[in-house]
């Protein structure tokens, strides 16, 4: 197969997904973490990033480095057609110009045109070569490359690969992967034995179109939070690598 020739003739070690040293900060006005926040309230259409904060309310950030005015950089929609008992660890994610917001409470999801934010009324059918694949919704933990939905399954070791057509949203393939503790023990020569995956599957991904990055926790010490980053093929979904990533912050949630 061509995809398994091609994994096996390049190495993806160099396009995994690493943090800066020195990371840049910006603090959006105004702002507040949601009481539960999903590990997927952040995306971004290549222009402008939408986050998901406390109360329904969702903030963008414009990208364009000529804008300097917080009053035109930043914007904020109110998500007041999502009833209150729904917007609990909502998530957003983007597919080919439009936002998609779902939750684990939703009946649901809100689907919406970039950039003017009009929500798209009509219901979207999601569609699939296969009838055994047909769902009415996807869940985070999801991210996005800007065209594509990669939705994480921890129960089935799938990641399932989206894209929003409408009235239909498309489902491109599904990619088997594998999570071998032991495997990534041996390679890594450590002694510490791999996270527990959180019973809320409330997890952070996220990729850069060609490698899907899962982030654990590991262990909270001295004032460190120590995460275990498992790097994927999203070509054939063999573990490529593993590293650990140090902060003095908890990471809720991760765009590449």
């Amino acid at each position: 197969h061509y995809s398994e020739m091609l994994s096996n003739s390049i190495s993806l070690s160099n396009a995994i997904n690493l943090f800066q040293s020195n990371p840049r900060s910006v603090v959006i006005p105004k702002f507040s973490l949601p009481k539960n926040p999903s590990c997927s309230l952040i995306a971004c259409d290549g222009k402008r990033i939408y986050i998901i904060g406390n109360h329904g309310v969702l903030h963008s950030i414009s990208l364009n480095k000529g804008i300097v005015n917080n009053s035109t950089r930043f914007h904020t929609f109110q998500l007041s057609m999502i009833p209150k008992k729904e917007r609990v660890m909502m998530g957003i994610t983007i597919s080919n110009s439009y936002a998609y917001i779902s939750g684990p409470f939703m009946q649901k999801p809100y689907i919406f045109k970039l950039p003017s934010f009009e929500q798209v009324k009509e219901g979207l059918t999601i569609t699939s070569d296969s009838r055994l694949q047909r769902k009415s919704k996807i869940n985070p933990p999801f991210t996005s490359d800007g065209q594509f939905i990669y939705s994480l399954s921890i129960h089935k070791h799938t990641i399932s690969v989206y894209l929003i057509q409408p009235p239909k949203i498309k489902l491109q393939r599904v990619i088997p992967i594998k999570l071998d503790d032991k495997e990534t023990q041996n390679a890594n020569n450590d002694n510490e034995k791999m996270p527990q995956i959180p019973k809320n599957k409330n997890i952070p991904i996220f990729t850069n179109g060609t490698v899907l990055t899962i982030v654990l926790l590991t262990k909270e010490m001295n004032g460190q939070f120590y995460y275990r980053m498992r790097h994927f093929s999203l070509i054939d979904g063999t573990h490529i690598s593993d590293n650990v990533h140090i902060q003095k912050w908890p990471l809720f949630s991760i765009l590449y």
